[in-house]
């Protein structure tokens, strides 16, 4: 099968979208974990990681121990080493969880390759999950990914965008992307000439979700639902 004239490439995000939705109460109960080792309470730890995690998702920490000793430095505590390595022990554990690939990815990205058409991810994440990514099954059926902790941009900086397409060879105006409608990524996107799907698959539509509630766009419900839009 010959590749769409309009879409020579299929950008995908990552967390929540190639991955399985976000659980809030498993984030919840490991932060809860990270503040017993640490020995703070869980709402403190809480909202120390939060003011961190921009941070975390630009590469300003080169790993989650440098945030957690930063939060730790932010909230007044002592903690030893030991401390540190237990309480990134459990975030590490979460990160695995979260990573986790929805069942039907691997298929819908071989089915995109099949095609004819390149794969690209653009992830914002922490550090940790780049090393997670490349040993996934996903990860060889992907010709470029982009990871916001390793070049230093989060979505929706236009630039990340013209990366990942630089990367892939073609231009934005050829690109499909494809995300849950975390913040403004759909609607950066678009601003820079890709066509943008939301994947509807996910955590309900909030706040934090800004182009998931406000997206008037294309959406599908279901990754393999991408493959009718390349018809």
């Amino acid at each position: 099968m010959h590749a769409s004239p309009r879409y020579r490439a299929v950008v995908f995000d990552l967390i929540d979208t190639l991955t399985v939705p976000y659980d809030d109460a498993d984030f919840s109960s490991t932060v809860a974990a990270m503040a017993g080792a640490l020995g703070t309470g869980a709402r403190e730890l809480a909202d120390a990681w939060d003011r961190n995690w921009p941070g975390l998702l630009r590469g300003v920490f080169p790993d989650t121990g440098a945030a957690m000793r930063q939060a730790c430095q932010d909230l007044g505590i002592a903690v030893s080493p030991p401390q540190t390595e237990a309480a990134g022990g459990a975030w590490d554990g979460y990160l695995r969880r979260a990573s986790a690939l929805r069942p039907d990815a691997v298929t819908t990205l071989r089915a995109v390759r099949e095609a004819g058409h390149k794969i690209g991810l653009i992830s914002d994440c922490v550090p940790g999950v780049p090393l997670l990514w490349r040993g996934m099954p996903a990860a060889p059926l992907v010709d470029a990914a982009v990871f916001s902790c390793e070049v230093r941009l989060t979505k929706p900086d236009r630039e990340i965008y013209l990366l990942a397409c630089e990367r892939l060879g073609v231009p934005a105006q050829a690109c499909m992307y494809v995300a849950d409608g975390v913040g403004r990524e759909l609607t950066g996107a678009a601003e820079v000439g890709m066509a943008a799907v939301l994947l509807r698959a996910g955590q309900p539509p909030n706040a934090f979700r800004r182009d998931a509630r406000e997206w008037r766009g294309p959406a599908v419900g279901a990754l393999a639902e991408v493959l009718d839009l390349l018809r």
